[in-house]
């Protein structure tokens, strides 16, 4: 059984959510969208046993993702558990050193750790054939800040705003709060569809409009914009491929249908879910 658990914002709330999840479902295995060529090598050691304690493990991922122990709290899904902090809260915790809590999690119930992600720098070379240098390196930047040039933010929110719309006339609670204690985006198909309906409308919008005659710069923002949506192709097919990869190698391990839990933001995951559907 692999279960994917979509995220709508990379923050605090999603990972207390997704530790709760774990905890739950115990899975045999937990896939994880970080780059693999960084903490792949530190997942094989936890996995193989060749790390002595939770501790070691811990200090090996804060230095991963540069980050001091006194700045995260390592109890705070627990805490939240235990009603001392509202699901509010949440929102207003620092948002870095997030993965920490699904990684306890994971632990605490035996399951073996995955990183699945295409490191940038392997995407850069899909596709330096079909864009400038210019637009690769300000694609890749984004990639690594979530944070699009302002016009090509706003021309996101004109080709999604038929969309809003609907979701206005529908009264779609997604659009107060993305905090998945007050919504779950796992369970909202409006949430789902109009992911779809962004991805269909950006693959079709982009590629023309960097052909019309507009600004220099919109039109460099605009294949930024189209850089980043080819990076997500290949990081996509890349996640696809290790899922089908850690599912298979599981199920010869031990002897049954393993059961996985992979954790990926929600644009990713509509595709995801169709890519995995054959292998069970």
């Amino acid at each position: 059984m692999i279960r994917i658990i979509a995220e709508g914002m990379y923050d605090t709330p999603h990972a207390v959510f997704e530790a709760h999840e774990i905890r739950k479902a115990k899975p045999d295995a937990v896939i994880m969208e970080l780059p693999d060529d960084i903490f792949q090598p530190i997942f094989d050691k936890y996995n193989a046993g060749k790390l002595k304690s939770h501790k070691q493990l811990k200090t090996m991922m804060l230095k991963a993702i540069k980050k001091e122990e006194k700045e995260v709290d390592h109890e705070l899904a627990k805490r939240h558990l235990a009603g001392e902090i509202e699901h509010e809260e949440l929102e207003a915790i620092e948002t870095e050193g997030r993965e920490i809590h699904v990684m306890t999690a994971a632990h605490e119930v035996g399951a073996e750790l995955h990183a699945m992600d295409l490191p940038l720098k392997e995407a850069e070379k899909h596709i330096e054939k079909e864009l400038e240098a210019e637009h690769i390196n300000r694609g890749v930047k984004v990639a690594n800040t979530k944070e699009l040039p302002f016009i090509v933010w706003e021309l996101m929110e004109v080709f999604h705003w038929p969309y809003y719309m609907l979701e206005r006339i529908l009264h779609h609670h997604g659009i107060k709060t993305v905090n998945p204690f007050l919504h779950n985006v796992n369970e909202c198909a409006i949430c789902r569809i109009g992911t779809v309906y962004d991805r269909i409308v950006n693959a079709g919008s982009l590629p023309i409009l960097t052909h019309l005659p507009l600004s220099r710069e919109l039109k460099n923002d605009l294949k930024v914009a189209y850089a980043i949506r080819r990076i997500d192709y290949y990081r996509e097919l890349h996640m696809a491929g290790t899922i089908s990869l850690v599912y298979k190698q599981l199920k010869e391990k031990l002897g049954r249908e393993p059961k996985i839990l992979v954790i990926t933001h929600l644009w990713s995951a509509v595709v995801l879910e169709r890519a995995i559907r054959g292998l069970e």
